[in-house]
């Protein structure tokens, strides 16, 4: 999937805004630790674009995942957007660029989950037992696939995620 991604959408031939010469965009994909596989291993060797974090890979683990990147991020490119895609979602970067404008705000441009409900059927993928979770709802919250935001978004974030259940 990361070459395919490398072969198109982040590929400096098809956006400006990744090319090389502005470098206005960085692509970064993230790994977990733990039991990665051997084409895994070789490409953390060989590609510059991939991050491994030291939180195991796993769907539960994930939250904890993507906050690393996000310190990560936070201290290696502080006054960068962030722009957090699933690898199955295709972007046509150069349209995100007017987005690109305001940098002091706490903006986040994705789709809100606002009031949703635990899941607490025991059958369910996504269930959420009241041990766990004891509130009615989550706090409101950035879907998947994609969400962009500022660098005084990311900043806000990693203020208040240590202070979260997450």
């Amino acid at each position: 999937m990361r070459d395919t991604i490398r072969d198109t959408w982040a590929n400096p031939a098809f956006s400006q805004l990744v090319k090389v010469v502005n470098k206005l965009v960085s692509v970064v994909f993230l790994v977990g630790s733990g039991n990665v596989n051997y084409s895994v291993r070789s490409e953390l060797t060989t590609a510059d674009d991939v991050l491994q974090v030291d939180v195991p890979e796993s769907y539960p683990n994930l939250v904890y995942k993507i906050l690393a990147a996000y310190l990560w991020i936070y201290e290696n490119y502080p006054e960068k957007f962030v722009l957090k895609m699933d690898s199955d979602t295709v972007i046509l970067m150069d349209k995100i660029e007017p987005l690109l404008v305001n940098s002091t705000t706490k903006n986040m441009q994705c789709y809100a989950i606002i009031k949703a409900k635990p899941e607490r059927c025991a059958s369910n993928r996504w269930y959420v037992p009241e041990s766990v979770y004891p509130a009615p709802y989550f706090p409101d919250y950035c879907s998947g696939p994609a969400y962009l935001m500022t660098p005084v978004a990311l900043d806000a974030i990693l203020h208040i995620a240590p202070k979260e259940q997450v």
